[in-house]
């Protein structure tokens, strides 16, 4: 199976149910049901972050112009920093 790219972001823990209801709304990940939509991981002194697929990216390599409208409102909302990531 091949990777693809997909916009992610870091989300604060007390905003993840709240964030993914909506982006299960707006983007959902039809066609990625073995994809975990959040990703937990330990930072320093034991604090937790949390990591989000947000869609999937349209656009060559690292461009974030590609996503879509719905979700650039998410990400100005939460002030979402977006990144490309793999999966």
């Amino acid at each position: 199976m091949t990777c693809l790219d997909v916009v992610a972001a870091v989300i604060e823990p007390k905003l993840a149910n709240t964030l993914i209801r909506r982006l299960n709304q707006t983007s959902p990940l039809e066609n990625l049901t073995h994809v975990k939509r959040v990703r937990k991981s330990s930072v320093e002194e034991g604090k937790i972050q949390l990591s989000a697929v947000l869609c999937l990216s349209h656009g060559e390599g690292e461009q974030l112009e590609s996503i879509p409208s719905d979700i650039l409102e998410l990400v100005h909302a939460y002030q979402l920093s977006p990144f490309i990531a793999k999966v």
